[in-house]
């Protein structure tokens, strides 16, 4: 396993899916009635869940961190793990898995790189569900990321 000692909670990379849906579509999130869960200090979990996307059942999970907290990256190339996993070999608070993986081989298939390092590429789908991404920069800032074609746009600070 690869790991960013630097930082001190466990950050697991995750790729956003940017959904074609109009405004209309959707109820105001904010009003909706969202659980709170005080982890730690500065980390606090809300979730919702809902029918009100995509036509199905929905579970959302929102893990707030304090801009005092410090976030890391782990991730495996070549085996299968939970993420619980993860957070428990790092002694985490928290730990988020929110890409693809390939269920049978291990690995992502959504694309990760880690200090200019290609860790894997991304794996065309034909729904384009993984054409975005969750980026941290040098200065430990989180963009947005998406894919336009084959070349990436630029970052929208989050």
């Amino acid at each position: 396993m690869k790991f960013m000692p630097h930082l001190s909670i466990l950050f697991l990379l995750f790729s956003c899916a940017i959904f074609p849906l109009h405004s209309q579509q959707l109820p105001n999130i904010k009003k909706m009635n969202w659980q709170r869960e005080k982890i730690s200090k500065g980390l606090v979990l809300k979730y919702l869940h809902t029918d009100h996307f995509f036509d199905s059942k929905q579970y959302i999970n929102v893990l707030e961190v304090s801009k005092k907290r410090q976030l890391s990256l782990a991730y495996e190339t070549a085996e299968l793990k939970p993420t619980s996993q993860f957070g428990q070999e790092e002694n985490a608070l928290a730990a988020i898995n929110a890409g693809f993986f390939d269920m049978k081989a291990g690995g992502s298939v959504t694309f990760m790189k880690v200090q200019d390092q290609v860790i894997n590429q991304n794996t065309t789908s034909a729904n384009n569900l993984t054409q975005s991404c969750i980026a941290i920069d040098e200065k430990k800032r989180l963009h947005v990321v998406s894919d336009s074609s084959t070349q990436f746009c630029a970052p929208r600070k989050l």
